[in-house]
């Protein structure tokens, strides 16, 4: 991609990819081909290079997503449109998030307060300060009832409830019930766990490797 910026022909010249550039001109911004041929039927305020050919327009305080050849693909209603994860997009709209799928289809209207994509397909989201898991159809694979998801670290996560900690898989699957006082993140296959002031470990299909008898626990290192 090369990036100029000039005057030329009565429009200012701000950015050009493929032939096809980003144009200022009275106030706003445009596409024209390279002689200088609009693309666009509208202008907008300002335009994004986006994933795959498309633009990110902002109009009036709201984004959307249009084609080189001009069509508005998404109109211009959403607060925030993120980057493309997982053939996915999370998008805002007046506080409340929601999903497009790689064609820019709204497949999760705006409606939960958080979404965080996890790499299979699946979501942690949160609604009514409570967490969960939903697929890209927005069925629930895993209640809304945590008061918090961790990061996902070695495919397993973190999950709190009224202060207990225990653990959920990437398939969002319960690996161990919220019941220790203390959890670490997992590291090496194993994480640290506290209950009543003992302390041990869990392996990753959430079995404790050893009872809940020691008075601190390190992580485990690999040794070469």
């Amino acid at each position: 991609m090369r990036y100029v910026l000039f005057m030329v022909m009565g429009f200012f010249l701000t950015a050009c990819s493929n032939n096809i550039a980003v144009v200022g001109i009275n106030d706003g911004e445009t596409l024209v081909n390279e002689k200088g041929k609009p693309l666009l039927k509208a202008q907008y305020e300002t335009l994004f290079r986006y994933d795959n050919g498309y633009y990110k327009s902002y109009k009036n305080g709201k984004y959307g997503i249009i084609s080189t050849s001009g069509d508005e693909i998404v109109p211009a209603m959403y607060d925030k449109i993120g980057i493309m994860q997982y053939d996915t997009i999370v998008v805002e709209q007046e506080g409340k998030y929601g999903l497009l799928n790689s064609r820019f289809k709204q497949i999760v209207k705006p409606q939960y307060e958080s979404i965080k994509p996890i790499d299979n397909g699946l979501f942690v989201v949160a609604q009514n300060g409570k967490f969960g898991c939903i697929d890209r159809d927005n069925d629930i694979e895993q209640a809304l009832k945590y008061d918090m998801v961790y990061p996902f670290f070695e495919g397993l996560a973190r999950v709190q409830v009224d202060e207990k900690f225990g653990f959920i898989n990437d398939e969002c699957e319960e690996v161990t019930k919220a019941v220790y006082d203390f959890a670490s993140d997992f590291y090496n296959g194993f994480a640290q766990v506290q209950r009543n002031g003992k302390m041990s470990y869990v392996n990753s299909s959430g079995e404790e490797i050893a009872k809940l008898r020691f008075d601190g626990a390190q992580i485990f290192k690999g040794h070469n």
